[in-house]
């Protein structure tokens, strides 16, 4: 057996034909491999009538496939005589149980539910995928509009019946939601289930801020970032520390990054900075997260806000503006009083509370609205110049401003560019979520891979759609096997494997 298309040798007998059983080893990496050719080569010193050949092949015992070699009938003597049979792995689906399995054995892979959508919105839950064949049974047989990946449970998702109080999700990927819907309150250029390139960099930007807080503040690695084929992205966070977390730790990390809560108060629908109170164990300077945060906020908010969203260009959008954040303080000033007062009544708990001062002082509103306000420029901008002029003045500030002035930027760059997280998504371990490279049944766009150095390059208009590729247009073709490929390669491939010669 070799290699279908690089020719490298895998197994080689040359004593097979003496009545017994031939028992190979394979290495593990054969499952990777595109396709394999099986070679049987003979001669003979005498000449052979009815000559057949038969190769049955079994795997631990269980007959697994029958090969008819072909019937020869004559065998000329002193002649070489080959058959070869290729087999091409239906790789369909080979990345996506790789994935789901994790190197570990197959029960990891069995206790995992899979949840199937079915045409007329019929949810089937709780199914198994076997192994790459059964998986491409399921969904050939089945033909599912969206496959939903749940939690890894302790017992098989398809016996729960058989002990329902044992029954209980004990691993699962930690996981992101980022939806476009969320920015409705402060993006201007869509709203609801539209999207457009302008209102996708707060996509962009959100994941962004994940991806530095996941990898920077909780050492996580293993992180797949998802299009969800309309208006939002996934992110999955795959390493064995984030897949054990309780539900309590996952509520704890997801708060860490809901620093943005929504409030429609003072006639402006937008977030409020939160001195958020989150019940965990990890540590972390509030300070530097804000900062640094808000360095990636910053290109947003100075490129895109004013000029693409329309927001801050008049003295009437500054003063909402500014009602906001002094009710906003107002409200801070008593939350704190009233987690102190919380704290001394149950000593157990321990709260983080951002006493950063950015939080609790109203004096930094003025100077937010003064320096927008700058006399060299006029009430309404009329063009991007204009904006630039006013970002200038901000950027001098931030270099060179008072702690109050500097504070009330920031504030408002978070008002404008923060992710808003949807923390019941990321909170518990019996959430489904969509799997990669479904199809979106409203778009038809597949649900590619969005890898981190691709981000502000990221064309969702773009991606491949079911019926091009069904159509056979070989750009969505090409694109969709690249889409694949980088998924393997940047992602699969990123994890510590066991030995790959191993045997099966």
């Amino acid at each position: 057996m070799y290699d279908f298309k690089g020719g490298k040798i895998l197994y080689e007998i040359n004593d097979w034909m003496d009545g017994r059983d031939v028992v190979i080893h394979l290495p593990k990496k054969v499952l990777k491999l595109d396709g394999v050719s099986r070679e049987i080569a003979f001669r003979s010193e005498k000449p052979m009538k009815d000559f057949k050949i038969v190769q049955n092949v079994y795997l631990k015992g269980e007959l697994i496939e029958t090969w008819e070699f072909g019937h020869v009938g004559f065998v000329i003597p002193h002649t070489m005589n080959t058959w070869e049979t290729v087999v091409l792995a239906d790789k369909g689906h080979v990345e996506l149980i790789e994935w789901l399995q994790y190197d570990e054995d197959t029960d990891y892979l069995h206790r995992r539910e899979i949840c199937l959508t079915l045409d007329g919105d019929i949810f089937v839950r709780y199914r198994v995928f076997e192994s790459i064949s059964h998986a491409s049974k399921e969904l050939t047989g089945k033909r599912p509009i969206k496959i939903d990946i749940g939690p890894v449970y302790s017992i098989r998702p398809d016996q729960r019946l058989k002990d329902a109080d044992g029954f209980r999700p004990i691993e699962r990927e930690l996981v992101f939601d980022i939806d476009a819907t969320d920015f409705d309150i402060v993006r201007t250029c869509c709203s609801k289930t539209d999207m457009c390139p302008r209102c996708f960099r707060f996509m962009t930007t959100a994941a962004k801020i994940l991806e530095y807080g996941l990898k920077n503040y909780f050492g996580f690695n293993h992180l797949l970032f998802v299009f969800s084929g309309r208006r939002g992205i996934h992110c999955w966070v795959c390493d064995e520390a984030a897949r054990k977390l309780s539900d309590r730790e996952r509520q704890s990390i997801a708060g860490f990054f809901n620093i943005c809560s929504d409030s429609s108060a003072s006639g402006l629908s937008g977030p409020k900075l939160r001195a958020a109170t989150q019940h965990h164990q990890v540590t972390y300077s509030d300070p530097i997260q804000i900062c640094t945060f808000g360095g990636l906020l910053w290109p947003l908010f100075r490129d895109y806000v004013g000029v693409e969203q329309g927001w801050l260009l008049s003295s009437h959008d500054i003063a909402m503006v500014g009602a906001e954040l002094s009710r906003q303080a107002e409200e801070d000033e008593i939350e704190v009083k009233s987690r102190k007062k919380h704290k001394e009544e149950e000593e157990e708990e321990q709260y983080h509370a951002y006493n950063y001062s950015m939080f609790s002082k109203e004096s930094h509103l003025s100077h937010f609205l003064a320096v927008l306000n700058a006399p060299s420029l006029s009430a309404v901008l009329n063009d991007a110049d204009d904006w630039k002029k006013r970002i200038s003045i901000l950027e001098g500030k931030l270099r060179a401003g008072s702690p109050e002035e500097c504070e009330s930027i920031f504030k408002a760059i978070y008002h404008f560019t923060y992710p808003r997280i949807d923390i019941g998504v990321s909170a518990h371990r019996n959430h489904l979520l969509k799997a990669p490279f479904c199809i979106h049944p409203k778009t038809g766009k597949v649900c590619v891979p969005m890898m981190p150095k691709t981000f502000d390059t990221f064309d969702f208009e773009s991606v491949p759609q079911i019926h091009r590729l069904i159509g056979g247009n070989q750009e969505d073709i090409d694109g969709f096997e690249a889409y694949v490929k980088q998924f393997q390669k940047e992602f699969l491939d990123s994890f510590p494997k066991k030995d790959e010669d191993e045997d099966e």
